[in-house]
């Protein structure tokens, strides 16, 4: 345990010195620079928080008036499912299956799956914080506009820690595909890595500069997307009625379908970690030739 708690320590000390190190000498930022930061950092913080705030104001009075008032908190677990999995994606890549330092730690005598749960662990905490530029506006919003329960905020509590577990199993399984392609691609690595950035990066601007096209449209036939989602997003509906009628029985489902791919993943990587983290696969090799 202790050696797990210190293994945990040490890739979060990692992230966080990753952040705020200089970018060419590598020395720490002086005390005006890691002010600067940390000014930057709340104002973009303020800024996404606030603009889902604006996001979620004007859907959640609207959507209780028609009686859909599970599809708000539906609509709330897309987008944070979506965000943390296009956030971690990436980062899973990274820290499961291409981290720098998988011999290192393999000559230690520690467990596979230690290292397995120091990784998925830091980078669930980093789908929390995702989590929350997203989700405490809308609890905000909810809790100025609505009636709302005890019941109701601890099913809505319970129902949202659980929800990254869904998108880190996604990451995961994503990531495992983005390494076993461009592992393969030598040099063309960074430029596949870069195209697929910039393609989520394109949707995403797309997808906002059309966002209060598609708030009106999600208004105007809220029943017909209600339906649309409890038939093809069961998982999301049983998350939304959980939280707008206490229903245990639809939360519990909801949690099984959090908690069991999250678990299936963990066992599944820890499993086969050594062979991911001691594979050796990179692109056409340039054969040496010497000349006269």
């Amino acid at each position: 345990m202790k050696m797990f708690k210190a293994l945990l320590k040490t890739r979060l000390a990692a992230l966080f010195y990753s952040f705020t190190r200089g970018s060419k000498n590598k020395k720490g930022h002086s005390a005006l620079g890691k002010a600067g930061i940390a000014l930057l950092f709340i104002y973009v913080v303020g800024c996404m928080m606030w603009l889902f705030g604006s996001l979620w104001e004007s859907m959640c009075e609207p959507f209780y008036r028609l009686g859909l008032a599970w599809l708000y908190f539906a609509f709330v677990g897309i987008t944070t499912l979506i965000i943390c999995f296009v956030g971690s994606v990436f980062m899973a890549q990274q820290q499961l299956f291409a981290a720098k330092d998988n011999d290192l730690l393999l000559s230690m005598p520690i467990p596979p799956r230690a290292i397995v749960a120091g990784r998925m662990l830091m980078l669930i905490a980093l789908s929390y914080l995702t989590e929350a530029l997203i989700v405490l506006p809308a609890a905000y919003v909810w809790l100025v506009s609505l009636p709302v329960t005890a019941a109701g905020v601890v099913i809505f509590a319970l129902a949202f820690l659980a929800l990254p577990m869904i998108s880190l199993a996604l990451s995961c399984l994503f990531g495992y595909l983005i390494e076993a392609v461009t592992s393969r691609l030598g040099r063309g690595k960074n430029l596949f890595t870069m195209v697929i950035s910039i393609a989520f990066l394109a949707l995403y601007f797309v997808f906002y500069s059309r966002m209060q096209e598609y708030i009106s449209v999600l208004i105007t036939n809220g029943a017909q997307v209600g339906d649309a989602i409890r038939t093809a997003v069961p998982p999301l509906y049983w998350l939304g009625n959980a939280v707008a009628s206490h229903d245990a029985g639809q939360l519990l489902l909801f949690l099984a379908c959090c908690i069991l791919p999250f678990g299936a993943a963990y066992a599944l990587i820890s499993r086969s970690f050594i062979s991911i983290a001691t594979r050796r696969t990179s692109g056409a090799k340039r054969v040496y030739r010497r000349g006269d």
